[in-house]
C-alpha cells in the first residue's frame, strides 16, 4: 500500500505572480511563480485573539494553468492551493 500525501495551504499572496516562459526539450513552458504567506490565528491563556504569520511558501505552476490563472494572482489576493 503506498502513502499519499495531500497538503492544502490557504493564505494571502506576498507579491503579484511573476509569469515567465521556458524552453524544456525544445517545448517553450509557461511558468507562474508566487509566494502564500500562512497565518496561525489562535487565543492567548488570557482569551485575547493572536493572528501571526507563521511562513511563506514559494509556489509555481506550469503551462495551461500557469497562463490561465496569471491575470488573479495580484498582492494580498486570498488563495487556497491544494497539492
Amino acid at each position: 500500500m503506498s502513502n499519499t500525501n495531500i497538503v492544502i495551504f490557504t493564505g494571502n499572496l506576498t507579491a503579484n505572480g511573476e509569469q515567465k516562459k521556458v524552453v524544456k526539450n525544445g517545448n517553450e513552458i509557461a511558468v507562474l511563480t508566487f509566494s502564500v504567506a500562512l497565518n496561525r490565528n489562535y487565543k492567548d491563556k488570557e482569551g485575547n485573539k493572536v493572528s501571526e504569520t507563521t511562513y511563506v511558501n514559494n509556489l509555481a505552476l506550469f503551462n495551461k494553468p500557469a497562463e490561465a490563472l496569471a491575470p488573479y494572482m495580484l498582492n494580498g489576493t486570498k488563495v487556497c492551493v491544494t497539492g
